[in-house]
């Protein structure tokens, strides 16, 4: 079960035997297939009161990554909080705070990348691609130095598992200069591998309610933030 007395000593990898060749589109996307349908149920069924415990470690270990940065070097591209995912915003709203730039994600023509638009806490949001709330157009657009991406299955090499768009992957593939990518969710969503094909790309950090669990933390000199 997910979320036990304490999470952090459970090693749960749930997840399906994987029997096809991992070589083939077909046979992975399958397999992922039904791992996105295992980590979506193991995540809805996470109690509010275990939502909310998720949500603030996650913040507070992200606090404590980015606390050495000049904040005002920041320009933050995430995502609002959409099926289960942690919400982050209360912890961007104390990055704006510290001079951060925000913006949120906004997929304009698909399958093209995401865009970033810039967004300040409480500023007024429309309804994007698939309803998802997105800042409107005439907010501006940005090109994050940190993005914060979620997911719903990692493993220890920084790859991600999302929700089968491929919109993050083209999304780091098309920025210039390429951001550093913390990738957040739920220890339990632990995979030996999602079987990694050549469209898919790493993130540089994994963080979840358990800390820093892939990766090398960010430096105060890496990537322009200083």
């Amino acid at each position: 079960m997910p979320l036990s007395s304490d999470p952090c000593q459970a090693a749960h990898i749930g997840e399906r035997p994987f029997t096809g060749d991992p070589a083939s589109p077909l046979d992975v996307a399958a397999w992922r297939h039904d791992e996105r349908q295992r980590l979506r149920a193991e995540r809805k069924a996470l109690t509010p009161a275990m939502a909310v415990s998720v949500t603030d470690r996650i913040a507070a270990c992200l606090t404590e990554l980015l606390a050495p940065l000049d904040a005002s070097r920041l320009i933050i591209g995430a995502s609002w909080p959409i099926g289960g995912e942690p919400d982050l915003i209360p912890f961007l709203t104390t990055l704006r705070q510290r001079g951060a730039i925000l913006s949120l994600s906004a997929c304009v023509k698909p399958p093209a990348a995401m865009r970033f638009r810039r967004w300040t806490p409480n500023a007024p949001l429309e309804r994007g691609l698939w309803n998802l709330p997105v800042p409107p157009a005439s907010a501006g657009e940005v090109t994050p130095n940190l993005l914060i991406a979620p997911l719903l299955g990692w493993d220890d090499a920084c790859n991600r598992l999302g929700f089968g768009t491929g919109y993050f992957d083209r999304t780091l593939d098309h920025m210039a200069p390429h951001p550093f990518a913390i990738g957040v969710g739920l220890h339990s969503a632990r995979l030996s591998t999602i079987h990694p094909l050549p469209h898919d790309r790493r993130l540089d950090l994994i963080v979840t309610e358990c800390g820093v669990e892939a990766g090398s933390p960010p430096l105060p000199s890496r990537r322009g933030m200083v």
